[in-house]
C-alpha cells in the first residue's frame, strides 16, 4: 500500500528510512538511486527491506553521494 509505514528495527542495520530522516531526504530520493544503480544494495530476504549497516561511515557515504562527491555506493 502507497504510503504505508513499516516501523521495523533490525539490530545493526538502518531501513532505508532511517537513513532517509538522517540524510533528511525523502524516501525517493534513495530509492530512486535504488533503482538507477547509483546505490547497488539487496533487500535482505528475512525483512523484504533494504538494509545498510548502521555504522557512522555509512551515512558519511551517503552524504558523500548527496554532495555530489561520489558518484556510486555499494552495501
Amino acid at each position: 500500500m502507497k504510503g504505508k509505514s513499516r516501523a521495523h528495527h533490525v539490530a545493526g542495520y538502518l531501513t532505508l528510512s532511517q537513513v532517509a530522516r538522517k540524510l533528511e531526504v525523502l524516501n525517493p530520493w534513495i530509492c530512486n538511486r535504488i533503482y538507477n544503480g547509483a546505490i547497488q544494495v539487496v533487500k535482505d530476504g528475512r525483512t523484504g527491506l533494504y538494509l545498510f549497516p548502521d555504522k557512522p561511515a555509512t551515512i558519511e557515504r551517503f552524504r558523500e553521494l548527496k554532495e555530489g562527491k561520489i558518484r556510486n555506493l555499494h552495501f
